[in-house]
């Protein structure tokens, strides 16, 4: 008897590691298929079994789909069938799956896609490793063709399976990215909110939180200089005397009428706009704030809601409704990056870009 070495890790690959094991010995009666979850007796130290096996078999077929292709268990279990090369057959069969998309370790062995004719392919070449139990080729394709459709059927439904997304989904991504010459992707910290940006609770914060700066780049800003935050812009000149850098970009109220009708819903939006500027520029006045040196007006849509409190980046890309109108941020999900990283760069010099080309407000 040969025996075969069953690896999977996931929900479909286990379930295609189950069908292989009922399928196999029927293409070829000489092999014995061998599954952790199916040939290890309760009782039994689990660990202690599968390095047994993998030290026995010295034919290996891993079940690989898109979502464990770089699982470290499965890339484990190759690496040990495969440590005697001249001894071992490594097997990568590929569910949802190209052999193009099939790189790292696994990619040095030659692959099998799960469909009708390369299937057959890899079952002669097991069968040719079986010497004396070799089913001669008529014997062998009237095997396949009796047992393949029923294999099939099986097989379609384990493709049918709904997967979960999982972070494994972000290395897929970034590797078939470095296939076409992205550069080398940059990680970091970044921490997501499902609702609040622009929100009373995120001014609170930052002005409570800011030790150098704060950078806001919002549309009326009328919550950033609502009364509540009294205290903040009492103490503002003193910080500011220390070198605390305090900016906010408001939408011109002088911008393009068509700029202005999607930028809000609501028909007195230009008032409202008009009045938060005024209240800004009140607030400023009663603290001693020069109101030119902390504001300017921008005169485009904004594609991104931005608010920097000092290394720290709050973000929120900027949504449409139906009507081509820009749906308000206070309740909208948002993302916090650190200004270290690659992506808090990139935001930083968007937020200082328009900064730079934007105007004293007129109002």
């Amino acid at each position: 008897m040969l025996k075969i070495f069953l690896s999977w890790s996931g929900v479909r690959s286990k379930k295609t590691a189950e069908i292989l094991k009922k399928y196999l010995p029927r293409f070829l009666h000489q092999i014995e298929p061998w599954m952790s979850s199916k040939d290890i007796y309760k009782g039994d130290r689990w660990a202690i079994e599968i390095g047994d096996n993998l030290d026995s078999h010295q034919i290996g077929i891993i079940c690989i789909t898109p979502e464990n292709r770089t699982a470290p268990w499965i890339l484990f279990e190759a690496g040990a069938i495969s440590k005697q090369l001249e001894k071992s057959k490594v097997f990568p069969l590929l569910l949802g799956m190209t052999p193009e998309e099939l790189d790292g370790p696994l990619g040095q062995f030659q692959s099998t896609v799960l469909d009708e004719d390369d299937f057959k392919k890899l079952i002669e070449a097991i069968n040719s490793l079986l010497g004396e139990g070799t089913l001669n080729k008529d014997v062998l394709d009237a095997t396949f063709s009796s047992f393949w459709p029923k294999m099939a059927i099986d097989l379609e439904k384990v493709t049918e399976e709904k997967i979960r997304g999982t972070a494994i989904n972000i290395h897929n991504v970034t590797s078939v990215f470095g296939k076409y010459g992205f550069s080398e992707p940059k990680f970091g910290n970044h921490v997501y909110f499902s609702s609040g940006f622009e929100s009373h609770h995120v001014y609170s914060s930052a002005y409570e939180l800011a030790q150098k700066r704060i950078w806001i780049w919002g549309r009326k800003n009328r919550k950033a200089f609502d009364k509540e935050h009294k205290i903040f812009f009492e103490n503002l000149p003193m910080k500011m005397r220390d070198e605390f850098d305090f900016r906010v970009l408001f939408l011109d109220p002088n911008s393009n009428p068509a700029i202005l009708s999607k930028a809000h819903k609501d028909d007195d939006f230009i008032e409202q706009l008009e009045s938060s500027i005024i209240n800004a520029k009140k607030t400023s006045s009663q603290n001693g704030i020069d109101f030119d040196k902390i504001s300017r007006a921008y005169s485009g849509l904004r594609n991104t809601g931005i608010v920097i409190v000092d290394d720290a980046i709050l973000y929120s890309p900027i949504q449409y409704a139906k009507d081509g109108c820009v749906e308000p941020l206070t309740k909208a999900p948002f993302s916090i990056v650190g200004s270290e990283s690659e992506l808090g760069k990139d935001l930083e010099k968007i937020f200082l870009s328009c900064w730079e080309v934007s105007e004293p407000l007129n109002v």
